[in-house]
């Protein structure tokens, strides 16, 4: 009328019903008799009538998420990526999840900017950054911080590393000590020696060595009379290290 343009829908109650509610209104809209059927069309209709209500995509996956993983959380880095983690899943479990790397260096943590204890569990939607140092080492109560796999795997793998590493330590030590008091500087000791003291002994390098010190496997008088043999006239029976047999 009046040389006025007017724009006319002409469509079926089906088509208006996925022109409202989008294409996965179609499956929710078709009638069946089949229980399956019966209870994904109950579910879609619970998923349309979320995405009518929410205020954005987000709000909506914030919504349906529950519904969706209810056995997960979605945690995002500071840069914005997606850590997907088991319900319980705590802060250290979010560092290991990252990289092995992140997790073994975990010193401090921030949940959506504030300071977080690394034993706190998480929940959907939050924003993890972790501080990490050099300087730090997984401890053994860190087992009791963690629910995944993943971490426990890598922090009880972690644990015996640093083990023998202070083992190592504890043996060179050892050694040392018992040699200084012989008079005998540890670095004085020629090649050939070692090579024979490792070969009869049966440990396949010094860290092995050491290793097997420390825990008391070889006992450092042991070691002391095959590295001077032939030097020393004297089997040393009895060393006395810092005041003790």
């Amino acid at each position: 009328p009046r040389k006025m343009f007017i724009e006319v829908q002409i469509r079926s109650q089906e088509m208006h019903f996925i022109s409202e509610y989008g294409i996965a209104a179609h499956w929710y809209y078709k009638s069946t008799d089949k229980p399956s059927e019966k209870l994904a069309q109950n579910w879609l209709g619970s998923l349309l009538d979320i995405q009518q209500n929410s205020d954005s995509s987000i709000d909506f996956l914030e919504s349906t998420k529950v519904d969706l993983f209810p056995d997960e959380v979605f945690v995002f880095t500071p840069a914005g990526k997606i850590i997907q983690l088991p319900q319980r899943a705590t802060v250290l479990d979010f560092s290991y999840a990252v990289h092995t790397n992140v997790g073994k260096r975990t010193q401090k943590a921030t949940i959506n900017g504030n300071e977080a204890d690394l034993a706190t569990a998480l929940k959907s939607g939050q924003t993890v950054e972790i501080t990490t140092s050099r300087l730090v080492k997984p401890k053994p109560n860190w087992l009791d911080m963690v629910i995944t796999s993943k971490a426990k795997t890598a922090i009880k793998a972690q644990l015996k590393e640093n083990s023998k590493v202070e083992l190592s330590k504890l043996g060179k030590h050892l050694i040392s000590d018992a040699l200084k008091y012989q008079k005998i500087d540890i670095n004085d000791i020629p090649k050939e020696k070692w090579k024979e003291c490792l070969k009869e002994l049966h440990c396949s390098n010094f860290h092995d060595l050491y290793i097997k010190v420390g825990l008391s496997e070889i006992f450092v008088a042991v070691v002391i009379n095959k590295l001077l043999k032939d030097i020393s006239k004297e089997t040393i029976n009895t060393i006395t290290i810092n005041k003790t047999k």
